[in-house]
């Protein structure tokens, strides 16, 4: 019995020993990061406990390890994945920066011509209006011009009319010029024949004078009567020559004022030609001028369509400026967006490379353990 008891005191003292042994192995395994193996219970004592719970902490232990190993893994490939993303994004936030860049510099030139533009057109409407009015004090003058046609058109009329009056008066006139020139030949005429009349009585009283002085005492009376005869005579033929003096001087005036007629008749033709000319010359302007007048109207119709044009552009040009100032101030506002979201990338890769490190770092930490699913 004693024997017995011996031999189980023995055999129970090696048995703590054995598990003793082993915990001290499974403490040397815990130390090298070995959770594969679990420690084995050779006896019943209060050590089997100690080992069982041992053995719980391990396989917890390795469980946690395990899950450690597989979000240090998955939290490196996020952070590689955000790195990618980051720098693909890093590098489209770059690229819209450069056509935003672009896009304002397109903006700003487009703004600049646009302002140029709206420049030129406010100045070609300021150059219309005053063509406008230019157009409209010329249309004035022409009217006036028009007026004034019409007016020396009438005037030359009525002077070619008064003309023609006075060449029908110079005619009548020289007519009677001509017949009273032709008076004074039958009157030349008339005086030869009264001349030869006074020439023959004075002949006669001559010849009566010689005869009374023959006849003496008898012929007293016939000689004063021929004495008176000759005296008449005598004074007929001054008449007669003053007479025709006169009738010299009447035909010479008449022939002057004939021809003086003729040239007025002439000069009369003349300057009723140069009227009908200038009456042409004053029709042709007028029809030029009415011309010149409608060609004004439309002129200045499509000068006012061109200036109504010019001003809705000018409107249009100065709200497209103000767009394109906005769309500039827009622009800026996102390319100053995309220069915090590029900054706010940067960072973010940077938090993640940081990221990618510590876990790289947590990973080979977690690999210096063993444990189940450790392989995977």
């Amino acid at each position: 019995m004693l024997g017995i008891i011996l031999y189980s005191s023995i055999v129970g003292s090696k048995s703590i020993n054995d598990d003793i042994e082993n915990l001290n192995v499974a403490i040397d395994w815990l130390s090298k990061g070995e959770l594969v193996d679990r420690v084995p219970q050779l006896s019943s004592s209060h050590l089997s406990v100690t080992i069982a719970k041992l053995n719980t902490f391990i396989d917890s232990l390795s469980g946690y390890f395990n899950t450690a190993k597989s979000e240090a893994h998955l939290l490196l490939e996020i952070s590689k994945q955000i790195l990618d993303r980051g720098d693909l994004i890093q590098s489209q936030v770059s690229s819209e920066k450069s056509k935003l860049e672009s896009t304002s510099t397109s903006v700003t030139e487009i703004q600049s011509s646009a302002k140029t533009t709206y420049d030129r057109i406010l100045s070609q409407t300021t150059k219309t209006n005053y063509i406008a009015d230019e157009l409209t004090l010329v249309d004035d003058e022409m009217s006036f011009l028009s007026k004034n046609a019409s007016d020396l058109n009438a005037s030359t009329l009525r002077s070619m009319e008064t003309l023609e009056s006075e060449r029908k008066a110079i005619t009548k006139a020289l007519e009677k010029v001509e017949t009273m020139n032709r008076m004074g030949d039958e009157i030349q005429s008339t005086i030869s024949i009264v001349e030869d009349i006074a020439d023959r009585v004075n002949l006669l009283s001559l010849n009566a004078s010689i005869e009374a002085a023959r006849a003496g005492n008898m012929g007293r009376g016939f000689a004063v009567v021929a004495q008176e005869v000759s005296r008449l005579a005598d004074e007929t033929a001054k008449n007669i020559e003053e007479i025709k003096k006169v009738v010299k001087l009447s035909q010479s005036a008449s022939r002057e004022s004939l021809q003086s007629m003729k040239e007025i008749v002439y000069s009369n033709e003349e300057v009723k030609s140069k009227f009908e000319e200038i009456s042409k010359v004053v029709r042709m302007f007028g029809e030029i001028s009415e011309k010149n007048a409608n060609n004004l109207a439309t002129l200045k119709h499509l000068l006012t369509d061109f200036r109504s044009d010019a001003e809705k552009i000018s409107h249009e040009m100065k709200t497209q400026t103000e767009l394109t100032k906005v769309s500039e101030s827009n622009l800026h506002s996102l390319w100053e967006n995309h220069s915090s979201i590029s900054a706010t990338f940067q960072e973010i890769s940077e938090e993640a490379l940081r990221l990618s490190q510590v876990s790289e770092s947590m990973e080979k930490i977690v690999a210096q353990f063993q444990f189940h699913g450790a392989e995977d």
